[in-house]
């Protein structure tokens, strides 16, 4: 049998299997682990690439927590795989959390949340990339000790202002 006629099937079947991956949330250690495997040419995508060291900073007038913008300001660490994305950044005493978002034209829409408690404080976002130096938008969310109140705010991501 000549299995050169399967060939030019490989591609599909490993762009079936990741999106099936990608659509059962095993995304985030996809994209957290595999973020160096090209896959432009699999999905025919070409997204922009923001992957790389950003400052972020979100507002949040609700809170007696984060009024220090200290506390809200702080790295962020960007993985790309396509038109996904997966960051971590450590804000305030040192509290962990992850954002995972799909980059949808212009717009990054997407989850955040506490790495270590799912449930503790967690909600959404959608960021506009105005450039690969500057993506703006909002956070929303809610929090164990306030779990009758929505809050929401600004958010900003800047690659210019990485130390």
């Amino acid at each position: 049998m000549d299995y050169n006629i399967l060939l030019p099937l490989i591609p599909f079947f490993i762009g079936i299997l990741l999106k099936t991956l990608l659509d059962f949330n095993l995304a985030i250690s996809l994209v957290k682990f595999f973020s160096w495997f090209p896959v432009r040419w699999l999905f025919r995508t070409k997204p922009i690439v923001i992957s790389g060291k950003w400052v972020q900073i979100w507002d949040n007038d609700n809170s007696a927590k984060y009024t220090d913008l200290a506390g809200r300001r702080s790295d962020l660490e960007i993985k790309q795989l396509g038109k996904y994305l997966y960051g971590e950044f450590r804000v305030n005493n040192n509290e962990q959390y992850y954002i995972f978002g799909e980059i949808i034209g212009s717009n990054i829409v997407g989850k955040w949340g506490e790495k270590n408690n799912e449930l503790g404080y967690y909600g959404a976002f959608e960021m506009r990339i105005n450039d690969a130096q500057n993506i703006k938008g909002i956070w929303l969310g809610h929090s164990n000790s306030q779990p009758h109140t929505i809050n929401s705010n600004n958010w900003i991501w800047n690659k210019n202002n990485y130390r």
